[in-house]
């Protein structure tokens, strides 16, 4: 498992679903890391930093990291991010606006919708379809 903490001391970490193993993978360059979603096929993670207005992204150990996108327009208050096929997906509680782009080099930003458009919780972000899900059972 993956979180996220923006206290005294800002980092990501990761541990076993039974706590165990539990390291920090990302602890410099990070200010408020509000959201962030792992990119299964790739085996990265991605996260969007409200108080320094980017998304980054690195291998799940931490390793190979890098600046996806940096703006104060479109990443003021950057809160949750997810990830489909080649963009990224974020909410902005400032600009109230869901947003993608490409997830490789942030081009092509463009706004998806309005948040005041999107029923149930307006700043957590999810892209649900049956072939992002994996499966615990095989079909022979």
């Amino acid at each position: 498992m993956y979180w996220s903490d923006w206290g005294a001391s800002p980092r990501i970490e990761r541990a076993g679903m039974d706590g165990s193993q539990r390291t920090t993978i990302i602890n410099y360059d990070v200010k408020w890391p509000n959201g962030i979603t792992l990119d299964l096929v790739r085996k990265r993670i991605y996260w969007v930093d409200g108080k320094l207005n980017i998304i980054a992204s690195a291998n799940y150990d931490g390793s190979q990291r890098r600046q996806i996108l940096y703006s104060t327009d479109y990443l003021r208050h950057p809160f949750s991010i997810t990830t489909f096929e080649d963009n990224i997906y974020w909410s902005d509680w400032d600009k109230q606006t869901v947003f993608k782009a490409n997830k490789f080099n942030g081009k092509g930003v463009e706004a998806v919708t309005a948040l005041h458009q999107v029923s149930g919780n307006k700043h957590n972000i999810k892209l649900i379809m049956t072939g992002k899900q994996l499966s615990s059972q095989r079909k022979v």
